[in-house]
């Protein structure tokens, strides 16, 4: 079962929670208490695994204890799809350690338009129905295991209210229809 890799960074400039670091080196546009969620979705956008870090942690760095994460609790994985902001020696380390082919998805550097990338849409849609979950539009938590515990459960509540059928105008009353 294929499964794709992706990455958000949660939190604004102008939050009180994202301040500019202090350092002077390449780093310093960085945002010290940004979060950033690295995500692990299957081919229906439903959510495998979660990983929460600053947003300061590389992608491949934090991709490590992601696909360690998702090896453990899913065996029969083996193919993951990710960005060109996963490539370098995580490929290496999946395939030797992991067993897992880490496919990078690249664009093309000749483009100077919009072009969507293959498969890659799968992860943006899974992020955009989470955004629709308030506690983690607003980012209450200041912990990662909380923050990640808050993704696991709004996908969770997406997942029930589509197995439960729940309706878009659930409690929009309907109009008495005229009697003959």
């Amino acid at each position: 079962m294929p499964s794709w890799l992706g990455r958000t960074v949660r939190g604004s400039r102008r939050s009180a929670r994202c301040r500019p670091t202090t350092r002077s080196t390449a780093s310093a546009r960085l945002w010290s208490r940004c979060q950033a969620w690295h995500v692990v979705v299957d081919c229906l956008g439903l959510v495998l695994a979660v990983l929460v870090t600053a947003a300061s942690v590389q992608d491949r760095d934090a991709a490590v204890g992601l696909l360690k994460r998702l090896r453990r609790q899913y065996l029969s994985i083996r193919l993951v799809w990710a960005d060109g902001g996963y490539s370098g020696s995580l490929v290496d380390f999946a395939r030797e350690k992991l067993q897992l082919t880490l496919d990078i998805v690249r664009r093309t550097d000749d483009t100077t338009v919009f072009v969507v990338l293959p498969r890659r849409w799968v992860v943006e849609r899974t992020l955009s129905w989470l955004m629709r979950s308030r506690h983690l539009v607003r980012d209450y938590e200041t912990l990662p295991a909380m923050h990640e515990a808050m993704v696991l459960w709004s996908m969770t509540m997406l997942m029930t209210g589509r197995l439960a059928g729940r309706r878009r105008n659930a409690f929009i009353p309907r109009q008495p229809t005229p009697s003959s």
